[in-house]
This record gives structure tokens, sequence and C-alpha cells, in this order.
């Protein structure tokens, strides 16, 4: 959440008859009149002629508006800060998804990583992020990770004229929804609640707040909540999937759609769960771009507030808008980048034991963005003939030299 108060009076308050603030403007120079009492800001756009007080606007930078089919959800934000005038602290809080049926949270800027060290003939100690060639005994420190949010919010203007930017940390759309949790003798341009859609990597100044009242003390709290993926997308495969294995690797289903173990949520409805050992190579089922992954989390287990979002992943973006999501992958098993585009067929990363899991295995699931809450959706493996193969639990997949699942 962001917290904002400015208290009343002269000395801390704006300058007698100064405008609301306007993202990237200042305010006028004193000598203007203050607005009478009890009026309002006019509607945007248009100036009172007593004050020529408007209600605030985004500037230059064109605001999104939501023409995206706004939509509203009920989970707990993920994102809270607090800002009052003598500090400025962001504390990140993340919706805790089990069996990763939800999956959001992002590594894109977790400095996490795996550090090797050896003595060598002369006493002295190494340490390398890479595997020493030594015959020498090394001994392995292994990244400890966390959870990190898809969305980071920063302050980037003053203490009088706060300016708040919103930073999508994927490298897909991102559905944020922007909400009042408390507030008093405030405005805001769009009016709240309301549902932005930021494009991959973007960081924009989404909405813009100000007193209703300058000679008042105003105060607010904005809470969001994130989704990713565009809520426009439809689920459209030129063709069916490709299972995600290696030539010549066949494995069994274990649990399939609407699996009573863990595929009871929406997010995961429409998942399989491939039983696989440790290390087995993972290449994409259909192309696309990575939209973001998860390689230091290693260990299972089944406390789902712990472990739910502990599971490494790759999170692919395809044409159509929908995401397909490779989970429980070995600790540094991720062998793509964000941002980088693969092709179907691609190894993509190695199969492990992560996350809220019983067994080594490959959780896979095709999800979209759906009234500003991820859901699962139904598809299907293509088999040796190149026809479409439901699939269900006991289905043993293997892929030929052409990329195609034999049933």
């Amino acid at each position: 959440m962001l917290l904002w108060e400015r208290p009343s009076g002269r000395e801390t308050g704006p300058e007698p008859g100064t405008r609301n603030p306007e993202p990237g403007t200042r305010n006028p120079e004193p000598g203007t009149r203050n607005p009478e009492p009890g009026t309002r800001n006019p509607e945007p756009g248009t100036r009172n002629p007593e004050t020529g007080n408007r209600k605030p606007e985004t500037g230059n930078r064109k605001p999104e508006t939501g023409n995206r089919k706004p939509e509203t959800g009920n989970r707990k934000p993920d994102f809270d800060c607090d800002f009052d005038w003598s500090r400025f602290e962001v504390m990140h809080f993340f919706v805790l998804i089990p069996l990763l049926m939800g999956l959001l949270v992002s590594s894109a800027s977790a400095p996490a990583q795996t550090i090797y060290s050896w003595t060598d003939e002369d006493g002295i100690t190494h340490f390398t992020d890479r595997r020493p060639e030594t015959d020498r005994e090394v001994h392995i420190q292994r990244a400890v990770a966390r959870p990190e949010a898809m969305l980071d919010i920063r302050q980037a203007g003053s203490e009088r004229e706060p300016l708040w930017l919103f930073e999508n940390r994927t490298h897909g759309p991102l559905s944020i929804r922007v909400d009042f949790a408390e507030h008093s003798n405030v405005v805001s341009y769009p009016e709240l609640p309301h549902v932005f859609l930021l494009p991959a990597r973007a960081e924009r100044e989404l909405v813009a707040v100000g007193a209703l009242d300058a000679r008042q003390s105003w105060r607010y709290r904005l809470q969001t909540e994130t989704v990713p993926g565009d809520p426009a997308a439809m689920h459209q495969p030129e063709r069916p999937y490709r299972a995600p294995l290696a030539p010549g690797d066949s494995f069994t289903i274990g649990q399939a759609f609407g699996g009573e173990f863990s595929h009871t949520e929406p997010a995961a409805y429409y998942a399989v769960d491939i039983a696989m050992p440790v290390g087995t190579p993972v290449h994409a089922a259909r192309e696309g771009v990575v939209m973001d992954v998860a390689r230091w989390f290693h260990g299972a287990g089944l406390d789902r507030e712990r472990h739910g979002p502990r599971a490494n992943f790759v999170r692919i973006l395809h044409s159509d808008g929908t995401m397909a999501v490779y989970a429980h992958l070995d600790y540094e098993g991720v062998r793509v980048r964000p941002g980088q585009r693969v092709r179907r067929g691609q190894l993509i990363g190695k199969s492990g034991n992560t996350g809220y899991s019983t067994g080594p295995h490959l959780h896979f699931v095709i999800q979209k963005n759906r009234n500003m809450e991820l859901v699962s959706v139904p598809f299907e493996f293509e088999d040796e003939d190149g026809v479409s193969v439901t699939p269900r639990k006991g289905l043993a997949l293997s892929v030929t030299g052409q990329g195609a699942p034999v049933p």
C-alpha cells in the first residue's frame, strides 16, 4: 500500500492559491486566490475562473485508460508501502498461491547465485560463482532465494507533490488494479478503482492524486494487486502442444485435469504433472517469449504457505496472450533468460523437485488472465500422427524425432 499524508497549515502545506499537483509540474507562483470555502475542483480539463484549480492530470505521459476490460478482484494486495514526512519505506508482500497455481512472483532482479570455494596448495581460499576446475575439495554454498514481486512502485516526486511510478519487472503484460484503501480530502485521476495494463518492462505514472481542498490536510492509502497477462488474451494455438520432453524420453502423466491432490483451483485445474527424475531435460511445448523465471530455489515440502511460491519455473508468453508455465524445475535448472524468444522443442530447463511437491515431476499448465484472476485453460498434446490427444492420468508421453508424443 502507498500511504501519503499532508498536515494542514502554511508551513507544511502548499502556498495559498497554488494548484493541485499535476504530474511533472510545479506549483505556480504565489499570488493566485484561494477557492471559496466548500467549492470543489472542476471537471478535468476545465478551469475555475476564480482559482485556476483543476483536477490532477497525468501530463504528457499518456495514461492507461483501462479500456482493456477494467475488472476487479478480491485478492490481498501484493505490494505494501508506507510513506510519511520522515521516511520512505518499501515492503513487499506476496500473494501466496499454493502449488504455483498463480506464480505471482518474479525473480527478475534477485541477486542470488551459487558460490564455490576451495583452498589451494598455498592455503589461500578462493571464491567464485563458477564451478572451478580443480582436484581439491570444493565447497558449494547455495543461493538463498526469496520470492520477488512482479510490480515495483517507487516515489519520484517531492514530499509536497508526491509522484508514484509503477514498474512492470516482467517481459510480458501485467494487469494492475489500483484502489484507495482509505482516503480523506483527495481526488484522483482516473477515478479509482481502476485496472491498468502495463506493457513488458514498462514504467509509468498511472494515477495522479491531489488534495480536494488544498487548505486542509489530506491523506490516502493506495492498494494494488497484480495478475500477469492481458485480459483480452484468447487461447488459440495453431496446433496441439508438443510434449515438453526431449526426443527419445518417455514419461507418464501422474496427475491430469482436475486431479484431486492439487489440481482443484482455477489456476491449476487444467494442469498436468509428469513424473520424471531430477535433471530430466524439459523442452518448450510451444514457441514464445520467456516472460519470467525463478532458478534459485531448492528444497520441497507440503507447507503451502512456505513452499507454494518457492518453486523454480519458466513462464513463456505465447502470441495469443496465453502463458505456459513449466514448474518445479531443479536448482539452477533454468536454461533460458527473461526476454529470450524460444522455439517449439527448444531446451528450456531441467526438471526437479522444488516448491510444493511430493516428489520429482514437471508441472505443466497453460494460463490466461480472466477478470483479474489467473486461470488455466484446457489443451491437447499432439501424437505421432499429428492427431490431438487429451491429457489423462496414466497417459505415457514420448517424443519422436519430429517432436510428437506417442500415446
